[in-house]
């Protein structure tokens, strides 16, 4: 049923007058009139009982209007407060991250933006870039921040920042690569440690082989695992080498010095990407996160957009 019509139905029960109704909504009197008429043949029942010049309300107006006006007022009431969402960012947000963003500087952003939106209850879920493509594919989160960008026709996937790679292992395992970086041969006699299928990292350690005519499963590999944390782990323990992003090679080679990180050269690179919903609208949660994680990573607005891919 019309709001503009129950408003209308409103006044001229309160003023028992067509004419004041029309004065006061700034309409004319026909229209006024023909909001009520409306209403009466959508109800099937008369609303006013006209004599005269005289205006009385019939039950089913008595009816109606004890219904309109609570709704009327509660349409107002969700107004104000959607303009105050439009002031004031508030309410859940529910952030997907694969493994490096999630563990390395995503932590540092929810802190600051916590400070700044205290009002916001955060979520952040980790796990590996496609899996987050599904979870915001499927709206379980608000946005996702991965290293590879997805294929899927429902995402927008928004470049962010470049990943530098490294291959990272014990010196006693790594041996003595070329100062020019890797060479073929050398990719061939490592022993490696690799991510998990669905993996940005692992996506990108199959697009770097394919520069040296190579695919995975001619490397030596001696582990699989399913996260950045267990990768290092297994690297600190001298079981092989791996390729991770600098952001984890840093922090692992400040606490180990007889780690050693390799140059792979140009062809092993990756980057991240913020991954929206198509068809969602973001909230002011949403947004105010993305434009922090954008100055945190010193993306300006030129850059944004710069690798950013639309599967339609």
């Amino acid at each position: 049923m019309n709001l503009n019509r129950l408003t209308t139905f409103c006044r001229v029960y309160e003023l028992r007058s067509f004419s004041q109704a029309a004065e006061r909504l700034y309409l004319s009197q026909p229209t006024v009139s023909s909001h009520i008429l409306v209403l009466e043949e959508q109800l099937g029942q008369k609303l006013f009982d006209r004599i005269g010049r005289l205006i009385t309300p019939t039950q089913a107006g008595k009816l109606l209007y004890a219904r309109a006006i609570k709704a009327i007022e509660e349409v107002d009431h969700a107004l104000e407060e959607i303009n105050v969402l439009r002031d004031k960012v508030a309410g859940p947000l529910v952030i997907g991250a694969s493994t490096i963003p999630g563990n390395f500087f995503l932590p540092t952003v929810l802190q600051e933006y916590n400070r700044l939106y205290p009002d916001v209850s955060l979520q952040l879920r980790v796990s590996d870039s496609e899996a987050i493509s599904r979870l915001v594919a499927t709206a379980e989160v608000d946005l996702g921040v991965v290293g590879a960008s997805s294929e899927e026709s429902d995402l927008i996937s928004q470049f962010l920042v470049r990943d530098s790679l490294v291959v990272l292992g014990r010196e006693d395992v790594m041996g003595q690569p070329g100062d020019s970086g890797l060479s073929r041969d050398d990719v061939l006699k490592m022993p490696w440690i690799v991510r998990e299928q669905g993996s940005g990292t692992r996506r990108a350690l199959e697009q770097g082989l394919k520069e040296f005519g190579l695919r995975l499963p001619d490397l030596h590999v001696v582990a699989n695992v399913d996260s950045t944390v267990a990768v290092l782990n297994c690297i600190q323990a001298g079981l092989g080498v791996s390729i991770t992003s600098q952001w984890a090679a840093d922090e692992l080679a400040g606490c180990d010095f007889e780690i050693r990180g390799v140059d792979p050269g140009w062809a092993f690179e990756r980057s991240f990407y913020s991954l929206w919903h198509r068809q969602r609208t973001p909230s002011s949660a949403a947004t105010c996160f993305s434009r922090l994680l954008q100055r945190h990573l010193g993306v300006s607005d030129s850059t944004a957009g710069q690798g950013e891919e639309e599967h339609e």
